[in-house]
């Protein structure tokens, strides 16, 4: 079979880098401990795509975690998400989300976390001038033509809406913006 393509980004790939992760000095050390720490992990990727779906069951194929991973297709904004989960995961679940729908959303992953879980938000957030870093507000303006309701937020708003269902010790941790020529 065939190596899933680089443009098939879904949770699924980004476990199996950390997974099988190289020996290089020190990092090894540090990535071979995050990587026993996973080997017990259990992931449910949610998706309402089949085709996202494929592109996943061919990366866990691929990857070897069946152990690990598990798919399930459904509308995160309507389907039951299960319960007791550690941590909850999106990328970019708000550009492509009418802002009415996500403090409701983020009340629903809210009820799906076990005491003391965690929810991690990976997502181009502008500043709130809403026209930094310029690759954010670039993405903004695809969502806003591409989604008709989705556009980058502020990690203030972002906050904001974690804090009105609950989440307690909210912080957001800046990333290196693109370099564009």
């Amino acid at each position: 079979m065939p190596r899933p393509g680089r443009g098939s980004r879904t949770t699924c790939g980004l476990l199996a880098r950390i997974h099988h992760a190289r020996p290089r000095g020190r990092r090894w050390y540090l990535r071979g401990r995050l990587r026993s720490a996973l080997s017990a992990l259990k992931v449910v990727l949610f998706e309402k795509s089949e085709q996202a779906l494929q592109i996943a069951a061919r990366d866990v194929e691929w990857h070897h975690l069946h152990d690990q991973v598990s798919l399930r297709r459904g509308d995160f904004f309507a389907d039951d998400l299960g319960d007791g989960y550690d941590v909850a995961s999106s990328l970019t679940f708000s550009a492509c989300s009418a802002k009415t729908r996500i403090s409701p959303l983020l009340s629903r992953v809210k009820a799906a976390l076990a005491d003391g879980g965690r929810v991690v938000i990976r997502d181009s957030m502008v500043d709130d001038s809403m026209v930094r870093p310029l690759s954010a507000a670039v993405f903004s303006v695809h969502m806003l033509v591409t989604s008709r309701q989705g556009r980058s937020y502020p990690s203030t708003e972002i906050k904001h809406w974690l804090r009105s269902v609950g989440f307690q010790d909210v912080h957001s941790v800046p990333q290196n913006p693109p370099t564009w020529s």
